[in-house]
């Protein structure tokens, strides 16, 4: 198919309302981590798997309290 017309570009019209689609999204909730080597940290979710730092050997639980190993 031969093109014969150049194709019209319409202009964008920001006075006009925009239809805009709900964008799934998680609840983000901070977490402050309580003792340990990461007291002043603040997670996404709460505990952490067990880790090493420095002399430091242990985890936080589910209610962010440092339990060492």
């Amino acid at each position: 198919m031969k093109l014969t017309t150049i194709p019209r570009i319409k202009r964008v019209s920001l006075a006009r309302p925009r239809l805009r689609r709900p964008r799934i999204s998680s609840r983000k909730v901070p977490y402050l981590l309580q003792g340990g080597p990461l007291n002043m940290a603040w997670l996404c979710s709460p505990g952490t798997l067990r880790f090493s730092y420095q002399h430091w050997r242990g985890y936080y639980d589910q209610s962010n309290k440092w339990v060492s190993l």
